[in-house]
């Protein structure tokens, strides 16, 4: 499973223009089984100042209602009544769940990536970290950057049709600031460890994020069973240079942008390429999801039927891609920026308006903002696991995994028959 207003409709309609499928439709086979579809993201100077493309690979998995990797839109609305919508009177929220980052676990089903550190890196952290994982972390241009432990994403509301809804501020993302560097092949250049990086980056949402869930197709939201699922959401990531001091080690960060990517895809499920240029640089990297509920190892390339492993129950991966477009936002400033706090935790913008014009009226806190970094792709990846807060059991049933409470009198009897196996053992020894 996956992880402020809506998904606009401009975004959208953008979107659709920006992403074609190409090969075969999804489709049922004569077997039952589906096609996968490839969708790919055109990248063009004007728009990016780069040139390439970013496919996603669906695996041929469909989602509630037939809902394909390009719909973000709820089925007739989310939710029901109580939240609001008259158009679903039955509907309602089903399942309430939230998601924690967990960090690398190195079962990544990624090839290696050469990655080089980035300007500004310390002493002793510069050089090529030859045939890198990137299991839970992020590629970005040439660098790398892992996803740590810690981002939280509450309160993911999913209604009876399968829509899903996450609150903006609801999504919390951890502060990106070293590589964890683990080599799938020979260590050549730096040394395996933790290595800090020149630039650091402060991740975080600048929209609600509206997409659907597959755990309303399984028997049950906590069943033992592959589910997968997709959001888009605009979020923004503030770059920092990150400074530490040689003498004292203390570590401080000067503030460097703001790039904003608006709706930005991340789903459960297919596998990511990107293959873009910008400048004489070409930036390859790839990416497969590991589906909730299976083994990392197994490198499933498949949701429905695919096999699943009790030892990774509610353990799941997500990723999406991207690059940083040209232009100029028009945005809304936090009271902590304006505050002049910097650094982890901290958000420079609050909110993301539509119409650039918005900024040109001098009113306080607002801004426009460019991209230093256009061009430049990415792909960001993260391993999780996956808390179930609510469901209807009216719908549902009771919690296939529930914890059944013993009674008092059977612990008594239990612990009595530990008791007597230790003393037959001490009789046992002083015979």
């Amino acid at each position: 499973m996956i992880l402020g207003g809506l998904i606009k409709v401009n975004n959208k309609q953008l979107d659709k223009c920006l992403w074609m499928a190409l090969g075969a439709a999804v489709m049922a086979g004569s077997a039952g089984t589906s096609y996968a579809t490839i969708f790919t993201q055109t990248i063009d100077m004007a728009g990016y100042n780069a040139t390439g493309t970013v496919t996603f690979d669906d695996w041929g998995y469909t989602g509630p209602g037939g809902r394909t990797a390009m719909d973000f839109a709820p089925i007739n609305g989310f939710g029901g009544l109580a939240e609001g919508n008259a158009l679903d009177p039955t509907g309602g929220i089903g399942q309430i769940q939230h998601v924690i980052t967990l960090g690398p676990d190195g079962l990544t089903p990624d090839g290696p990536s050469q990655i080089e550190s980035d300007f500004g890196a310390p002493a002793g952290h510069v050089g090529t970290f030859s045939d890198a994982s990137m299991d839970s972390a992020v590629n970005f241009y040439k660098w790398g950057y892992t996803s740590d432990a810690g981002s939280q994403f509450n309160n993911m509301r999913i209604d009876y049709d399968g829509d899903y809804l996450v609150g903006q501020n609801d999504m919390n993302f951890a502060f990106y600031s070293f590589f964890d560097y683990s080599s799938l092949g020979a260590v050549t250049g730096l040394p395996e460890g933790t290595h800090l990086t020149g630039l650091a980056f402060q991740p975080y949402a600048l929209s609600d994020a509206t997409g659907w869930c597959g755990s309303v197709m399984a028997s049950h939201p906590n069943a033992l069973e592959a589910m997968a699922g997709q959001v888009g959401f605009d979020f923004a990531f503030d770059v920092y240079f990150q400074v530490v001091n040689s003498t004292t080690g203390a570590v401080s960060y000067t503030y460097s942008s703001t790039e904003v990517v608006r709706d930005f895809q991340m789903r459960s499920y297919g596998d990511i390429t990107v293959d873009v240029t910008v400048g004489s640089d070409t930036q390859q990297f790839s990416s497969r999801a590991v589906v909730n509920n299976t083994d990392p190892t197994s490198n499933n390339a498949t949701v429905t039927g695919a096999p699943v492993d009790e030892a990774y129950h509610n353990l799941v991966s997500f990723h999406g891609a991207g690059v940083v477009p040209v232009g100029t936002d028009c945005l809304v400033e936090t009271a902590e920026w304006q505050a002049g706090e910097r650094g982890p935790g901290v958000k420079r913008y609050a909110e993301l308006r539509d119409n650039i014009s918005d900024c040109f009226y001098g009113t306080p806190g607002y801004a426009l903002q460019g991209h230093a970094y256009s061009g430049y792709a990415f792909i960001l990846r993260a391993d999780a696991e996956r808390i179930i807060d609510y469901f209807d059991e009216s719908l549902y049933g009771p919690d296939p995994y529930a914890v059944v409470p013993v009674p008092a009198a059977v612990w008594l009897f239990g612990s009595g028959l530990i008791g007597l196996v230790g003393f037959g053992r001490r009789t046992r020894k002083m015979k």
